[in-house]
């Protein structure tokens, strides 16, 4: 019996740590989104940023806020924020785009982050890299 308690405090204590330093590396939520499904957002190399999402439940979505990052040759900086894309009410599917072209040089690496907000929550996004 004792053994028994033992090996179960045991095996919790290692499940316990399992989870906290998971936790701690960001791997694990304390909540899930109960509001979107997917969302995305993509940039070409001309400077046009797609933003895409889906909600689980028709609802209103908008682009809070979006910005652009440019790599310095070791981390990302940012550079400016950005106007965004209109919003859609009583939908299931978001897709806009918008050129950015005129806030980027030519020869620089960039990023787009871009915030959804839809029934009071938020997600934020990141774009894939681009040369322009």
């Amino acid at each position: 019996m004792m053994k028994k308690i033992v090996l179960t405090g045991f095996s919790f204590l290692l499940l316990w740590m399992a989870v906290l330093g998971n936790y701690a590396l960001g791997e694990v939520f304390p909540c899930s989104n109960s509001t979107f499904g997917k969302k995305n957002l993509t940039a070409t190399t001309s400077g046009v940023v797609t933003f895409t999402a889906t909600l689980k439940h028709k609802g209103d979505i908008s682009v809070a806020a979006c910005s652009v990052d440019r790599w310095n040759g070791e981390k990302w900086c940012f550079v400016k924020s950005l106007s965004v894309p209109d919003g859609k009410t009583g939908t299931l599917k978001y897709s806009a785009s918008k050129d950015y072209a005129s806030s980027l040089t030519k020869g620089n690496t960039y990023r787009f982050r871009a915030t959804y907000t839809s029934g009071g929550e938020k997600v934020s996004v990141v774009s894939n890299a681009i040369t322009y």
